[in-house]
C-alpha cells in the first residue's frame, strides 16, 4: 500500500511464486492479468501505485475468468477542456442538489464564500464529444476528496473511495456527444470540528482534476 498522500510509487520487485500471480480488485471483485517474467521460482514485475493505492496479488485462481490489466502508462491521454454545472447538497438533503453554480476552472470547492464548512455531496455535470476510436478508453478524474461516482450517459460506471480515481468507459460512451456526471462526497471532517481536529490542516472538497480521456490500444 502507498501511504503518502500525495506521491507516487513506481517501483519493480520479485516475489517467490510457483504459479503466475494476478492483480484482484477487491471494490469490483475482479482478477486482471498483468505483465511478469519468471525467473526460476521468481516472478519479477513493475509497481506503479497512486497515492493510498493498495496492489493485491493472489494465485492458484483455478479457472477463474481474468480480465486484462489497463495499462495507462502507454495510453494516449487527451485533456478535456470542459465547463461544469455544479450543485450541492448536505446527506439529509440528497439527491436535491442545491445551489447550482457554473464552473470553468475547477477549484476547491471550500474556498468559495459561504461553503468554508461544507460537507456532504457535490455533483459535477458537463458533455465532451468523443470520435469513433477502436480499443479501450479510460477517464481520469485526476485529485478527488474523497468519493467519486460516475455516470456516463446516466449509466454508472463506478466508485472510488481513494486514488487512482480512473474508470474504464468503453462501454458506456458513444460517438458524438457524451453526458459527464461525477458525484463527489467528502466526510464531515470541515463541518464537525472538535478541539484537537480543529488545528489538523483539511485536504481540498470536492473534484479538483485535471480530468483526462485515456485512450488505449
Amino acid at each position: 500500500m502507498n501511504e503518502h498522500p500525495y506521491k507516487e510509487i513506481k517501483t519493480e520487485t520479485s516475489l517467490k511464486a510457483n504459479q503466475t500471480l494476478v492483480k484482484y480488485d477487491a471494490l469490483k471483485n475482479e482478477l486482471y492479468e498483468f505483465e511478469q517474467i519468471r525467473d526460476g521460482d521468481q516472478v519479477k514485475f513493475s509497481i506503479y501505485l497512486y497515492p493510498f493505492e493498495s496492489l493485491i496479488l493472489v494465485s492458484d485462481i483455478g479457472e477463474s475468468q481474468l480480465l486484462k490489466d489497463l495499462n495507462l502508462v502507454e495510453g494516449k491521454y487527451l485533456p478535456l477542456d470542459l465547463t461544469w454545472k455544479v450543485g450541492f447538497a448536505t446527506a439529509e438533503q440528497y439527491p436535491n442538489f442545491k445551489d447550482q453554480m457554473e464552473m470553468k476552472n475547477l477549484m476547491n470547492v471550500s474556498r468559495l464564500e459561504g461553503m468554508e464548512t461544507f460537507s456532504g455531496n457535490i455533483k459535477y455535470t458537463t458533455t465532451f464529444e468523443m470520435k469513433q476510436e477502436n480499443g479501450r478508453v479510460v477517464l481520469d478524474l485526476g485529485m478527488v476528496n474523497e468519493v467519486a461516482e460516475v455516470f456516463i450517459n446516466d449509466q454508472s460506471a463506478g466508485a472510488r473511495i481513494c486514488a487512482p480515481y480512473q474508470f474504464e468507459i468503453t462501454d458506456y460512451i458513444k460517438e458524438g456527444i457524451n453526458k459527464l456526471e461525477v458525484i463527489v462526497v467528502d466526510n464531515l471532517g470541515k463541518q464537525e470540528q472538535d478541539f484537537l481536529s480543529q488545528y489538523i490542516p483539511m485536504r481540498p472538497t470536492g473534484l479538483l482534476g485535471p480530468v483526462k480521456i485515456v485512450q488505449i490500444d
